[in-house]
């Protein structure tokens, strides 16, 4: 932070209130997200929907729909653990998943 001068340094810091407005208009400016519920299925007064995706041990969700999309193009198991380096049990786990 030290290669901004403040008048740089004032221009991000709105740009970045602005964006996060933007993208979170239900959480006003100086907000704690500690008091937004996080673990709530839908927002009041909001069309944005949290659903709560299981996750495999060992595994991120990312990965777990990357395997999933590799299973859906065709690639075996086999070669799915050898591509992504996880082990069968996860594979099929992921795979189990809805």
């Amino acid at each position: 932070m030290q290669a901004l001068d403040d008048e740089a340094f004032q221009r991000l810091s709105e740009a970045v209130a602005r964006e996060a407005q933007r993208r979170m208009p239900s959480h006003a400016p100086g907000q704690s997200t500690e008091t937004q519920p996080a673990s709530s299925a839908v927002s009041e007064g909001s069309t944005t929907y949290r659903r709560k995706v299981p996750t495999v041990e060992g595994l991120t969700p990312a990965k777990a729909r990357l395997i999933r999309a590799a299973a859906k193009a065709g690639l075996k198991p086999n070669a799915i653990v050898k591509e992504f380096g996880v082990t069968i049990a996860m594979v099929r786990a992921a795979l189990a998943e809805p």
